[in-house]
């Protein structure tokens, strides 16, 4: 394309100098016949280029990667996940990690020996086993990057099922739940243990337990997010805790609300949990923001809303 412009651009500076050549007196339009060539002063022929290639250059290549040829934009978004919700809009990816290892710990102490699982440490494997099914549910799903989202559909149905069968502490229910424990430590410091691919689909009733994730709700809200709100030292002493917490409580709430858990289609609950979400998206928002009046506030009406909810629902 530049070679054709300069070429046009000699052309009609030819036809300038021809102008002036006649004295200003525009040569008449040849019916037939060819024009004979111009005969150049050398201090015309200065003022060109012996070959103007080679002053230009080779024309540029557009690019195999260039938005033309591409079809694509910078700010073209990344496909949704899957399950097509927007995860990463009530917990972040670094939540999800630090949660599943915080979990990891207290399994390793209620199967670290056959008294202690059966003794009461059942209870909270079957709690712990639920909760990182949730998790893993929630990575299988996730829209952005996370850590573990290939195995997350095998060890979302791993772990539920250990969660269910943690009812009873036996032998039997001991052994698997070391066993599960055991593989995610290896899982944890980056081995990835055998298991049986996932299903893609997720139905959240059949994956965990509602009673084990109300659990964990619970003590979110009465064992850490009060006590760290009562005062700005305490929000200080653990912001970035609280922006966990209260992130997870917006996750799980989201869990809890899906069709087959009880009390699901009921508007009444359906209005609770959304309050509950809401309040702590709203605490998750101002703990970044080490707003501590805001935060507070937010904390204060995710208690109300459970508090509401259970005085109405059981």
């Amino acid at each position: 394309m530049r070679h054709f412009a300069l070429a046009l651009y000699l052309l009609s500076l030819t036809g300038l100098v021809a102008l002036a050549q006649s004295g200003g007196v525009r040569p008449k339009r040849l019916v037939s016949g060819t024009a004979k060539p111009p005969k150049w002063t050398a201090a015309e022929r200065g003022a060109f280029f012996e070959n103007a290639a080679d002053q230009l250059g080779p024309e540029p290549v557009a690019s195999a990667t260039s938005p033309v040829n591409s079809g694509t934009s910078d700010t073209q978004s990344e496909s949704p996940a899957a399950g097509g919700f927007a995860w990463s809009k009530l917990i972040a990816a670094d939540n999800l990690e630090s949660e599943v290892k915080s979990l990891a710990k207290l399994l390793d102490a209620a199967v670290k020996s056959p008294n202690e699982f059966k003794g009461g440490g059942f209870k909270t494997s079957r709690r712990e086993f639920t909760n990182l099914a949730a998790m893993f549910g929630i990575i299988a799903e996730y829209d952005g990057d996370v850590r573990w989202r290939k195995q997350g559909a095998a060890l979302r149905e791993a772990f539920g099922r250990a969660g269910k069968n943690c009812k009873v502490g036996t032998d039997a229910t001991y052994a698997e739940a070391q066993r599960r424990a055991e593989e995610l430590a290896e899982l944890i410091r980056g081995t990835n243990a055998p298991m049986e691919a996932g299903t893609a689909e997720n139905n959240w009733s059949e994956t965990a337990d509602r009673a084990p994730l109300m659990e964990r709700l619970e003590i979110a809200r009465t064992e850490r997010l009060k006590p760290w709100t009562a005062a700005k030292n305490d929000f200080t002493a653990h912001r970035e805790e609280i922006i966990h917490e209260a992130a997870l409580v917006a996750a799980l709430s989201e869990i809890i609300k899906h069709p087959g858990y009880d009390f699901a289609e009921d508007e009444g609950y359906r209005q609770y949990v959304k309050n509950l979400q809401t309040a702590a998206i709203e605490a998750t928002a101002a703990a970044q923001q080490n707003d501590f009046p805001a935060t507070q506030a937010a904390i204060s009406a995710l208690g109300q809303s459970c508090d509401q909810c259970h005085g109405d629902y059981r």
